[in-house]
């Protein structure tokens, strides 16, 4: 979860430039944030499988969990077809603001299941 964690918040320091990120580093922060997240799911999913097969009283919070992942992958495909290199240059804050929101939502599914699911207790 650290290297996850890292990813974002390299990606976290590329917005706070004001005029605009250049787009190389960029686009390294975006995949670089899209393969740790991939990753971190794959390192999580025999546990959280396990999880759910062993103990009934997690299959809400598992089912929970998928749908929420589910979600957050279909909006950051979307975000990521929406803004492109060329939007991102010519509408930098609002480019923020969407990377921002989506971080938001990120960290609060990770401390939902670091609250909900006993892998994380």
């Amino acid at each position: 979860m650290e290297e996850f964690q890292g990813s974002t918040s390299g990606f976290a320091d590329l917005l706070q430039i004001e005029a605009g990120a250049d787009h190389a580093g960029l686009i390294r922060e975006r995949f670089l944030f899209a393969q740790a997240f991939k990753s971190h799911l794959v390192h999580e999913h025999a546990q959280i499988v396990s999880l759910s097969t062993t103990n009934a009283t997690f299959v809400y919070e598992v089912m929970q969990r998928g749908k929420i992942i589910r979600e957050l992958q279909g909006d950051y495909s979307a975000h990521v077809r929406y803004w492109t290199p060329q939007r991102i240059s010519t509408e930098w804050p609002s480019y923020r603001t969407a990377v921002l929101a989506l971080q938001t939502r990120l960290q609060r599914f990770m401390l939902w299941e670091e609250e909900n699911l006993p892998i994380y207790m």
